[in-house]
């Protein structure tokens, strides 16, 4: 699986983590990074607050469809500062 992340409304200079998260999946089951299904890593957006970046991680069985997940952790909190999803499940 490979999903191309293009953000544009990003603090500036701010790393953010990034899940591309596999459908249909448990709403028991946690979204962290390195769960099954869950794809992560970093984006780091420039002086505009633009990032681009490429996620790469290995089909589930029985995955239909992905979603993406943006998040700015917290210096002080284990709220994320600002928090971003897809509109919609992207078919696989």
């Amino acid at each position: 699986m490979v999903a191309d992340i293009q953000f544009a409304t990003g603090s500036p200079n701010t790393r953010y983590v990034v899940r591309v998260i596999q459908a249909p999946r448990p709403s028991a089951l946690p979204c962290n990074a390195g769960d099954p299904g869950v794809a992560a890593a970093a984006l780091f957006t420039d002086s505009a607050g633009a990032g681009a970046l490429t996620v790469r991680g290995p089909r589930s069985g029985g995955a239909t469809g992905v979603w993406v997940l943006i998040t700015r952790p917290s210096a002080h909190s284990q709220v994320p500062e600002e928090f971003y999803t897809s509109d919609v499940v992207a078919a696989l």
